[in-house]
């Protein structure tokens, strides 16, 4: 009886074994089961897909301006002083021709454009003539001068030296001030340069001097005959404050005046303060040159 009871007792026993042998084994398994998905787990979230990363961030280029640095010409002036009038010189191998801008707003509007100008890196023109200007200021700003050359490209300005390209709106400005001067005649800067002899008109007004110089030998000898041929005028004579005057010069040597008024039906000439009978048409002749 003993021995039956101690056998069911190892059977039992086993059983029991058995059993915990099992448990432990599926304990074991369900354990690693779970490490290996917080493995998986962990690598999925330090391994994100090529499509997931984030974009690089491009910091934009900061833009490079294409406008060419400007500067300033314009004359530094008391806050009280302002642009009131410009005088404006153009010439060439035959004429000069000078005006008086009195015109406040045309004198401002050059003194504007002289402060936008662009240094240039040419060099003056050593062979172009450019037309002068004078820039009058009130008060004490006193007056500037400037040379504008006209390029084929834009219009230039010169100040002490250094050339500055203008703008359009010096262009448009200067196209409504300068004077028109005429053609220069085939031969004459031949006959400049060859030292031929020159004789210079110069008529002038309030807002306006011309110069014409005539190059046309059989003029020049017209203009010597009335002189050689002019008779003192007798008496005292006092012209009118209201006419015309046209001076002629030889070179560097006399000058006479050529008055539009007449005496006793003959032109009026004047020469080292004595007045002098000429040829009538000799003033209109000479007055339709600058025309």
């Amino acid at each position: 009886m003993k021995r039956w009871i101690a056998g069911i007792l190892c059977v039992s026993c086993l059983l029991m074994m058995t059993a915990c042998s099992r448990n432990g084994e599926e304990v074991s398994g369900s354990r690693e089961e779970s490490s290996q998905a917080m493995e998986s787990s962990s690598e999925s979230v330090e391994q994100p897909s090529e499509d997931s990363q984030p974009e690089e961030t491009v910091e934009p280029e900061e833009p490079v301006s294409s406008q060419p640095r400007t500067v300033s010409i314009r004359p530094v002036t008391s806050a009280e002083a302002e642009p009131v009038q410009v005088n404006v010189t153009a010439r060439n191998a035959i004429a000069a021709e000078m005006v008086v801008v009195s015109d406040g707003q045309k004198a401002a509007q050059f003194a504007a454009e002289l402060q936008s100008v662009i240094p240039s890196d040419k060099a003056i023109p050593s062979d172009a003539q450019p037309v002068e200007i004078l820039l009058v200021y009130s008060m004490d700003g006193g007056e500037q001068r400037y040379q504008l050359y006209r390029e084929s490209d834009a219009d230039y300005i010169a100040k002490d030296g250094v050339l500055y390209q203008g703008g359009a709106g010096l262009s448009t400005w200067a196209d409504a001030v300068i004077p028109a001067l005429p053609a220069v005649p085939e031969g004459a800067d031949a006959a400049q340069t060859s030292g031929t002899e020159q004789i210079v008109l110069k008529k002038s007004s309030l807002y306006r001097a011309s110069e014409r110089v005539v190059w046309d030998t059989a003029l020049q000898e017209q203009i010597r005959g009335w002189i050689a041929d002019a008779r003192p005028l007798e008496g005292e004579f006092t012209p009118d404050t209201g006419g015309e005057t046209i001076e002629v010069s030889f070179g560097e040597g006399d000058s006479y005046i050529f008055s539009s008024q007449t005496q006793d039906g003959a032109g009026l000439m004047k020469h080292d303060s004595v007045w002098y009978l000429v040829e009538k048409e000799a003033f209109s002749t000479l007055s339709g040159i600058f025309s």
